[in-house]
């Protein structure tokens, strides 16, 4: 037990920092290799360019191609989608109204996705 006229043992003291050092420390330098930007390869900037639809007009027929095609398959799914809507809620929700949920659903399909065609055509054919 401890000795009740004796004062309680003080802490150890941590080892004192090191001083800052002056100026720059060359150990916290970046290097210029570090700090130079990259530069993208044509084809790179390229393949970018026509991944984001910006080149539509006087790129390859292929791209040309690719590009016709995903619209009109956007048409085509989009109204897959407002006819499968339709047939979901005829089949589950509101069996009753037998064949209206799924017209209504099909032409909602078909009006959203001739919107989305007549935009997504415009756009093509206006890029430079």
């Amino acid at each position: 037990m401890a000795d009740p006229g004796r004062p309680p043992p003080t802490p150890p003291t941590p080892p004192p920092t090191p001083p800052a050092p002056r100026g720059r420390d060359p150990r916290l330098e970046i290097p210029e290799i570090l700090t130079t930007p990259v530069r993208k390869p044509e084809l790179l900037k390229e393949y970018e360019r026509a991944a984001r639809g910006g080149e539509r007009r006087g790129g390859s027929d292929t791209a040309n191609q690719a590009a016709g095609w995903a619209i009109a398959m956007n048409f085509v799914w989009t109204v897959a989608a407002g006819g499968l809507l339709g047939w979901a809620i005829q089949a589950w929700v509101w069996a009753s109204a037998a064949p209206w949920p799924l017209l209504v659903g099909l032409i909602t399909g078909i009006l959203v996705g001739m919107g989305k065609f007549i935009r997504d055509a415009l756009k093509a054919n206006n890029t430079p």
